[in-house]
C-alpha cells in the first residue's frame, strides 16, 4: 500500500492496483566526472566530497556490502568508507584535508558468497 508502485496515487488502500513501468531505466542525475563507473563528484561543505559511483556497470548481480577503500590523508593509512546504497545513486563521503594532492582509492563490493572482489 505504501509502494512507489502503488497506483493510482492518494487512492484508498482498497482502490489501487500495483504497476511497474517496463524497461524503465533509472538514472543517476550526478553525472560530472566524465567516466563510466565514476559518474559524479560535489563538493557538500569545507573539505567534504561526495563521490557517486555507478556500481550497476560492475559484471556482479548480487552483493552483501559496497565499499571503497582509500586513504584517510594523502600519504596516509588507508581505511574503507561506507557506501550509500540509494539506488538508482551510490555514493560515499569523503573528508580530504589537502586541496592539491588527489584522493586515491579502490572500490568493489562483498558478495553474497563472503568473497571481495
Amino acid at each position: 500500500m505504501c509502494s512507489v508502485y502503488k497506483h493510482p496515487v492518494g487512492a484508498e488502500p482498497n482502490n489501487t492496483r500495483f504497476r511497474v513501468k517496463l524497461g524503465e531505466k533509472r538514472i543517476c542525475p550526478h553525472q560530472n566526472a566524465g567516466d563510466p563507473i565514476i559518474t559524479g563528484v560535489e563538493k557538500i561543505g569545507g573539505n567534504a566530497y561526495r563521490i557517486f559511483i555507478d556500481f550497476t556497470r560492475l559484471p556482479i548481480v548480487n552483493y552483501r556490502q559496497l565499499f571503497v577503500h582509500g586513504q584517510k590523508a594523502p600519504n596516509d593509512a588507508w581505511m574503507d568508507y561506507p557506501v550509500t546504497d540509494n539506488y538508482p545513486c551510490f555514493y560515499t563521503d569523503v573528508v580530504w584535508p589537502s586541496g592539491s594532492e588527489p584522493f586515491e582509492f579502490s572500490f568493489g563490493v562483498v558478495k553474497d558468497d563472503g568473497l571481495t572482489e
